[in-house]
């Protein structure tokens, strides 16, 4: 796994882990039917890609159930992952990188290479409400977590603008 301890990617996941974590998210979104649990796409966990979610997603058939996107997905380009796990997306961490869609380094939204309006656009076709958050907020070191809370919740300001016109 690429992160955290006792992490199963989708790939070396067995059945039986993929039907204990199917009914265990079952089980807490029956416990909790007011509450809405989100799954956080992540490389190296069941959620990889959008194959992987979606398994997970139909596996629970729960309405409580929800989508974390983060990008890039493993071996996705966005328009793919937002085509397939959009109808479910109500959270996203929003990044931005140096060199262009999850290359290079993290950097402020507003000067990172990849423009994130044709994706908040796309995503806002669903319909729902979606949360951005940014992760990750002083980019590994590089950066003020507060310098980049101003220049990103500016943008962040700018983005929701140009979706909502």
């Amino acid at each position: 796994p690429t992160w955290g301890g006792g992490v199963v990617g989708a790939r070396d996941a067995t059945e039986e882990q993929w039907q204990s974590a199917v009914d265990g998210l079952r089980e807490f979104c029956d416990l909790a039917p007011h509450i809405e649990f989100c799954l956080e796409c992540h490389e190296g966990s069941l959620m990889e890609d959008s194959p992987s979610t979606l398994k997970l997603i139909r596996g629970v058939n729960r309405s409580n159930l929800t989508v974390n996107l983060q990008l890039p997905l493993r071996g996705e380009e966005w328009g793919k992952s937002i085509l397939a796990l959009g109808p479910y997306t109500t959270h996203m961490h929003i990044h931005n990188w140096t060199r262009g869609f999850g290359q290079g380094e993290w950097t402020f939204l507003c000067e990172g290479a990849f423009d994130w309006i044709p994706v908040i656009s796309r995503l806002g076709e669903w319909g729902r409400t979606i949360c951005l958050s940014v992760e990750h907020a002083d980019h590994n070191g590089r950066h003020n977590p507060w310098e980049t809370a101003r220049r990103d919740g500016q943008f962040l300001r700018q983005i929701r603008a140009s979706c909502t016109d």
